[in-house]
């Protein structure tokens, strides 16, 4: 709803500005039969409110808080679920949609460009890592609308785990002193605050800076365990495939450019170049009436799940197809969005991590009222199951509140949707995992000689193998 609102806006300020000629035009569209401002609901749910030439006709001719009434309180709200409210003002078609109830994955409708613009994508990993331990994490940049949605964003990546401590995305600076309080904490807080702050900073606390793509840990701050080496680089891999593109164009940098380290290795003139284009970029984010924010521009890979990334266009414009788009369609069209991939590589991460954590619940019987008082985990026993380069990891993982609150919904509540969904994005990572381990082993055995002579080679032709030694009835050899 913000999102459109702040869109609404924008073009009632275009609108504004406009001369009268172009209202003349309209009204003389109108005279010969154009659009009249009629409602009208199709067949895929979506109700469309024609209101351009009404608007032109009487460009401002009425105070702009009565346009702005007119979209909070006239226009009508959708319900949960696949109905779909859209209105039109000048050459944007503002959609409003409610995503149902009962979705597993709570629905982030925020730019999560704006995130990967201002970190890079090995500092965004770096702050999960804290938030996933349940470090002190404080926020902090010059644009106060850039606090609430990288913050929203960073807590939709722990998903299964919700975020169960302190939460303050724009700190008021006399609520500063609470940032000395022993407890894991997330908040975001003005730059010009930022060193009235650091008397009240704990040693522990880890500071993130956005505008200079900078995590700085505390003197104190405990080490952060790291993930598996192989772990860590394949959710490098998918997170830079998708969008480390994003932190470059934001800065008009190359792929091969070395950005890391605040981009200290960059020739002198490329990163004075960078800077410039960044800084005045930064500057529009919390503009009233930022005119980039535009559908076109909000098309490009802004949003989560309302771009054209993923969709089968058959060679024509993703983000045009899109914009005409019925709803219906973008559903069946859709494959995966680039931002569902990145929510996705880090679901995946928890997989991995917790793919045999339901074999150490004990549920809430009778027969387990002794040590574990009714019900609980096996954390000793899950630990030691481990593998040795990720139970440091797990352990701190496991000892916090978030995982504990997860557990508890486990056993208690295992019917609800994002328990389910994430019980079953276990079963087919491992389902994956144990159909990749059968590939490689059959290729080793290929190599080996203890394949069939006329056996294909290739990674999708030992795939193809694969599934015919299993239908084969037994008839093949290794």
């Amino acid at each position: 709803y913000l999102v459109a609102f702040r869109e609404y806006l924008t073009q009632l300020h275009r609108l504004s500005k406009m001369a009268s000629p172009m209202i003349a035009d309209a009204a003389a569209a109108d005279a010969n039969g154009g659009d009249g401002g009629d409602n009208n609901t199709n067949n895929d749910g979506i109700i469309r409110l024609t209101t351009t030439n009404n608007i032109l006709k009487t460009a401002m001719s009425l105070p702009i808080e009565r346009y702005i009434t007119n979209f909070c309180s006239e226009l009508p709200a959708p319900p949960p679920g696949s109905f779909e409210v859209q209105t039109t003002i000048l050459d944007s078609v503002i959609s409003i949609w409610s995503p149902p109830n009962n979705m597993p994955i709570a629905w982030v409708s925020l730019p999560f460009s704006h995130l990967f613009q201002c970190l890079d994508v090995d500092n965004v990993l770096k702050v999960w890592t804290a938030l996933a331990l349940e470090r002190q994490v404080l926020v902090t940049s010059t644009q106060l609308s850039l606090l609430t949605t990288c913050c929203e964003i960073l807590l939709s990546l722990l998903f299964p785990m919700k975020w169960a401590h302190a939460y303050i995305p724009v700190l008021p600076h006399f609520l500063v002193p609470i940032l000395s309080a022993p407890m894991p904490f997330l908040c975001g807080i003005e730059k010009r605050y930022l060193s009235d702050t650091m008397a009240d900073l704990a040693d522990e606390c880890i500071v993130v800076d956005l505008d200079k793509n900078q995590v700085s840990l505390g003197v104190k701050t405990p080490p952060l365990p790291t993930l598996p080496k192989y772990v860590y680089n394949r959710l490098r891999s998918n997170v830079e495939t998708n969008a480390g593109h994003v932190y470059r164009e934001a800065r008009s940098l190359r792929k091969d450019d070395d950005t890391s380290e605040m981009g200290v290795h960059l020739p002198a003139e490329v990163k004075f170049i960078a800077d410039s284009m960044w800084e005045s970029r930064l500057s529009l984010f919390d503009e009233a009436f930022m005119l980039t924010f535009t559908p076109e521009e909000r098309r490009k890979n802004l949003l989560n799940g309302d771009d054209g990334s993923g969709v089968n266009t058959n060679g024509n414009d993703p983000n045009e197809v899109v914009r005409i788009m019925t709803l219906s369609a973008k559903q069946n069209l859709r494959s995966q969005s680039t931002w569902d991939a990145v929510q996705e590589a880090f679901l995946e991460t928890y997989c991995f991590l917790l793919q045999k954590y339901r074999k150490f619940l004990v549920f809430p019987s009778k027969a387990n009222e002794g040590s574990y008082g009714g019900a609980g985990f096996r954390s000793q026993e899950f630990l030691a199951s481990q593998r040795a380069d990720v139970r440091a990891f797990l352990e701190e993982m496991v000892g916090s509140q978030m995982f504990d609150d997860f557990v508890t919904k486990r056993l208690y509540g295992s019917g609800e949707a994002d328990i389910s969904f994430f019980d079953t994005a276990v079963d087919r990572f491992v389902k994956n995992q144990s159909l990749l381990g059968r590939v490689a082993a059959s290729s080793r055995n290929a190599s080996n000689g203890a394949g069939s002579e006329n056996q294909a080679t290739g990674p999708g032709k030992r795939i193809r193998n694969l599934f015919a030694n299993r239908g084969g009835g037994g008839s093949n050899a290794g």
